[in-house]
């Protein structure tokens, strides 16, 4: 996938937390990916997903408009409650997953996947949000720590 022309101009990175709430059957993580694959690319917005353990984590990167908009669908989403953002930045000149409209990521890989692309930014400000989160995701009774149940 190919970002919209002009997309990095506004280049917006959010990364956010949710629990699901029981309308989120073993269904519905296929449609989530489904929709996004379908929808994500128009709007310029790339990011991963992780679900596990009842919770959400996604990393959303695009026009700050288009994240902001997908952001307020997603709190009105029957299958998301306690929508939380755990970090949200600009000034940054490159995506993290320039190439990924939505990509799901096991929650057992999430570390791995953070770790090389923490690696490889050349900007501080992704590698220091890449470092709050695996800092989160490795706290035993932490908020993300359901995630890798």
């Amino acid at each position: 996938m190919e970002p919209v022309p002009g997309a990095d101009t506004d280049l917006y990175s959010l990364l956010y937390c949710s629990h699901a709430t029981p309308e989120m059957t073993d269904d519905e993580l296929p449609r989530i990916v489904g929709s996004a694959w379908r929808h994500n690319p128009a709007q310029g917005i790339t990011g991963l997903l992780v679900f596990g353990g009842g919770m959400f984590l996604q990393w959303l990167e695009g026009p700050r408009s288009n994240v902001r908009a997908l952001m307020q669908r997603l709190q009105h989403d029957r299958r998301h409650d306690c929508v939380m953002e755990l970090h949200a930045f600009t000034g940054v000149t490159h995506r993290l997953y320039p190439s990924w409209s939505m990509q799901l990521v096991s929650p057992m890989d999430i570390l791995a996947v953070l770790d090389q692309e923490r690696r490889k930014s050349p900007h501080p400000r992704h590698a220091q949000a890449i470092t709050m989160l695996m800092d989160l995701l490795q706290t035993e009774e932490g908020p993300l720590a359901p995630l890798r149940r």
